[in-house]
């Protein structure tokens, strides 16, 4: 089988492209290859213009905040797209320890970071409960919101966004109930995220995904195109679930 084409936009994640040599190769032309963008600005008109200049698929490295419909819209670009989102990804890939039955989120950011930090958290929390996330009910007051919702799947959920000073430092507190307890916490001051799961056997710390989350995207994408596949991997309606919750989630701060 021939190596497939990749185009790097940044020199940062050449080494991603390195390490799957020879199932790929880099080309300076989006033209036929898979691209590895950059996920700040207006990420997804940059996917559109490398589809139109002939891309077969395509990689966004740390996706920022996206109008839910773009997103969606892009399902339809003609081949597989994949979202690298690094505070997920990293450990998000196993499955976990079944499917929770109630999950309650509380995070804690400046109000600049406010919608990325939702969005990480309403992801976690639609991992844990197994299914996306439907927003019922939003209290809202100066400086929090707190909302309802349910999955797909029939799993409560309730989440709680307290707003800091400006430059504050994130902070997310994410906990599923269930067959086991499974608890994410992660801290900006320290620079820890950590996944823990409690049973009767007692707790285990999960650890941290060794492969590089830009060369595992990629490397879904080139096994996407070498099966055959030519539409977006299962993230990018995730993300476009997150993206909802958080916009009704930061919506409702009152100025």
């Amino acid at each position: 089988m021939s190596p497939r084409p990749v185009h790097v936009a940044d020199a940062r994640w050449r080494g991603a492209v390195d390490e799957l040599v020879p199932r790929v190769v880099p080309v300076d032309s989006p033209a036929g290859a898979v691209c590895v963008l950059d996920g700040a600005g207006p990420w997804w008109r940059e996917v559109e213009r490398s589809f139109a200049e002939g891309a077969c698929g395509a990689v966004v490295v740390a996706p920022s905040a996206a109008p839910v419909d773009r997103v969606e819209a892009l399902a339809a670009v003609g081949g597989p797209l994949a979202l690298c989102r690094p505070h997920l990804d990293d450990w998000t890939a196993p499955a976990p320890a079944g499917v929770a039955h109630l999950v309650v989120a509380d995070v804690t950011a400046a109000a600049s970071r406010a919608a990325t930090a939702v969005r990480d958290a309403a992801g976690w929390a639609r991992h844990l409960a197994g299914a996306a996330l439907v927003v019922e009910d939003v209290w809202s007051g100066a400086a929090a919101v707190l909302v309802t919702a349910t999955s797909t799947a029939g799993t409560p959920v309730s989440l709680a966004l307290a707003v800091g000073r400006a430059g504050s430092p994130t902070a997310l507190t994410v906990v599923g109930i269930g067959p086991a307890r499974t608890e994410v916490r992660a801290d900006e001051a320290t620079g820890r995220c950590e996944v823990a799961v409690t049973d009767a056997r007692g707790t285990l710390v999960l650890p941290q995904r060794y492969e590089d989350g830009v060369r595992a995207a990629l490397r879904a994408v080139v096994g996407a195109l070498e099966d055959g596949g030519d539409g977006a991997l299962p993230d990018l309606a995730g993300f476009a679930a997150d993206e909802a919750v958080a916009g009704r989630v930061v919506a409702a701060l009152r100025p």
